[in-house]
């Protein structure tokens, strides 16, 4: 009776270490499935490319869009130059990628000095910003926000560097603010909103330096959708929502090299020179000078200059380069309504437009525009 009490308890040992065993490889390959990291997702993959879509013979058969098409035809005749264009699904802006040209937006579109494209990056799901000698894509998870869970560089060459996750246990959340000059400029802020600091972070040194601000309570989220922050030279100007209460800060000018603070903007100086009340969105912008203080009043927006050695506002109309640039097409625009605008820039003596209609979206190369 003894062995046979001694063999029921194996078994039940057996039974209940097999059991708990296969709980837990099906919680793990649960959370395999279920929890992927976020650099998983945006899993870069590089195309080869050496044909440029388009025929400048009949311009209707190109992109499969008439619209464009007799766009592209209306600038051939109007600027009196061959143009070419090229197909550029998903593309949102225009930047400068190392010492060449990429339209940018769910994938990376390259062009080399003879405006053909050359190579493209596409991702299963990611948002690429930034320019300079990397891009950044982005595992975006709350646009609102600007949130993100995973950080992937892109290097000149079209390579993928490692990838950051940024959504790890016990490690602040990270939120988009601006991409420039191979660097990302983020705010990051634990789950209830405290402790948030300003990070930079390149591909070789990962976080390269970090300013701690004091915002208005809430949570990182919260943190997220009120405020805005841009690379500027050597600066990183970052704002806040302006609030009632009038001693807090909205603007912080940060030295870009060392995170030291260069200057600060209370909530009274912004309402004293905008002349506004009450609780105002706050953005920030590039202008044609340097940065512009955006607020959102009554279905209006108030710019303000902010001036780069202390910070000083005043009224601006904010002239954006791209409108001198633009201005040259603005007939071709004025007979083709169906075509926006996305983006111009000047490339060389070439102007380079991102337009499109409906769904399609086109770069295209306007060549001795100089």
């Amino acid at each position: 009776m003894e062995g046979e009490a001694k063999s029921n308890d194996r078994r039940i040992l057996t039974i209940g270490v097999t059991t708990m065993v296969v709980f837990l490889l099906i919680g793990v390959g649960s959370a395999a499935v279920f929890s992927r990291p976020a650099c998983r997702l945006v899993a870069p993959t590089f195309v080869a490319l050496d044909v440029t879509v388009g025929s400048d013979n009949d311009p209707l058969a190109a992109f499969g869009n008439d619209d464009l098409a007799r766009f592209v035809a209306a600038v051939d005749q109007a600027v009196e130059r061959d143009v070419t264009a090229v197909d550029a699904f998903g593309s949102d802006r225009l930047t400068l990628f190392g010492p060449r040209l990429a339209a940018i937006g769910a994938s990376v579109l390259l062009f080399d000095d003879m405006h053909r494209p050359t190579g493209q990056v596409l991702f299963r799901d990611a948002t690429v910003v930034g320019g300079g000698d990397a891009l950044y894509a982005l595992a975006l998870t709350n646009p609102t926000s600007g949130q993100i869970d995973a950080l992937q560089p892109i290097g000149s060459d079209l390579t993928a560097r490692t990838c950051v996750e940024l959504a790890l246990v016990s490690t602040p959340l990270a939120f988009f603010l601006d991409a420039a000059d191979g660097e990302v400029l983020l705010l990051r802020a634990d789950e209830d909103g405290e402790e948030p600091f300003v990070e930079v972070r390149d591909p070789n040194a990962g976080r390269r330096l970090e300013t701690p601000v004091e915002l208005t309570i809430g949570s990182a989220g919260q943190h997220g959708v009120r405020t805005a922050g841009v690379f500027f030279g050597g600066l990183i100007v970052f704002s806040q929502a302006l609030t009632s209460t009038p001693n807090d800060t909205v603007v912080w000018g940060i030295d870009r090299n060392d995170g030291s603070i260069r200057f600060t903007v209370s909530a009274q100086q912004v309402r004293d020179v905008a002349n506004i009340t009450g609780d105002v969105a706050v953005s920030l912008r590039r202008n044609a000078d340097g940065v512009a203080l955006v607020l959102a009043d009554d279905d209006r927006e108030i710019l303000l200059d902010v001036a780069d050695d202390d910070g000083a506002l005043a009224l601006t109309t904010d002239i954006k380069p791209q409108l001198a640039l633009s201005a040259r097409y603005t007939p071709v625009f004025s007979e083709h309504p169906q075509v926006t605008l996305r983006d111009i820039i000047a490339y060389g003596n070439t102007d380079v437009l991102l337009v499109s209609s409906g769904e399609h979206t086109i770069v295209l190369h306007v060549p001795d525009a100089r």
